[in-house]
């Protein structure tokens, strides 16, 4: 799978946001919203751990904003900022949550537009897997550790396989969590917590996706998946959603230059 230049992903995003509609970029295919708001819980789950009551919060790759409006009511958070490459998937964000219009900033795809040392969080959600390639990936969490004060975390939810997986339909990696490591650690980043929150076609979900569980046992649910996968192996034939939390290193840890 080639490289993609931000003008190329510019144009998936937007694509992808012109088909998303009334749904979510989750699963588009999710029309009544109820496997979505399930992947929300497990979310909002692996997040609280590791966010205090005045933590700066940078949401990288918010889409339509669905993850960064329950981040703000969940934790009433006063400095909260999200960005994306997509100018659609940030008008769909602020069309469906007004909270976001002043919070939200359209970035090029090179370098975050946030002075050194600006955020004590930056969150993301199954947004880097389309970073391919692995000098892309760099050069954003290069941007990642430019961005956050000393001790600073990234938390990183992201599908993750045994072994590196392409998906050219998806235009999407699948990384093996040791390729998602030595990316993070080449970045100047150390490893805090990798805990599996959800499998990918666990049969719950379909049970959940049918309204077969109510809405207010889903973040019951979610703790018991997370519970059930704590010290399993990750799948053979299925991906996983790992919460990967890393702290920023010292200066001298970085071994990616750009």
């Amino acid at each position: 799978m080639r490289h993609s230049s931000p003008d190329d992903m510019r144009r998936f995003w937007d694509q992808q946001g012109g088909q998303v509609g009334c749904a979510s970029a989750t699963d588009p295919n999710d029309l009544l919203g109820r496997k979505n708001a399930y992947i929300g819980a497990c979310r909002d789950l692996a997040i609280e751990p590791w966010l205090d009551i005045d933590s700066s919060v940078l949401d990288f790759g918010c889409g339509t904003g669905t993850f960064l409006s329950r981040l703000i009511r969940r934790h009433d958070l006063d400095v909260a900022v999200g960005v994306d490459i997509s100018a659609t998937m940030l008008a769909l964000a602020t069309e469906r949550d007004v909270l976001l219009e002043s919070r939200l900033v359209r970035i090029d795809g090179h370098r975050l537009p946030f002075r050194d040392a600006s955020f004590d969080v930056v969150t993301t959600a199954a947004v880097l897997q389309y970073l391919v390639d692995d000098v892309d990936l760099c050069a954003v969490l290069a941007e990642f550790r430019r961005v956050l004060k000393p001790r600073g975390r990234v938390v990183a939810i992201e599908q993750v396989r045994r072994v590196d997986y392409y998906d050219t339909a998806n235009r999407k990696r699948q990384r093996a969590p040791s390729s998602m490591k030595q990316c993070f650690r080449s970045a100047g980043f150390e490893l805090v917590a990798q805990p599996q929150i959800r499998r990918g076609h666990f049969p719950l979900v379909y049970a959940i996706r049918y309204g077969l569980v109510p809405a207010r046992c889903l973040p019951t649910v979610a703790r018991w998946e997370r519970r059930l996968w704590a010290n399993a192996p990750l799948p053979m034939r299925d991906y996983a959603d790992v919460a990967f939390v890393f702290a920023k290193g010292p200066e001298h840890r970085a071994e990616f230059q750009h």
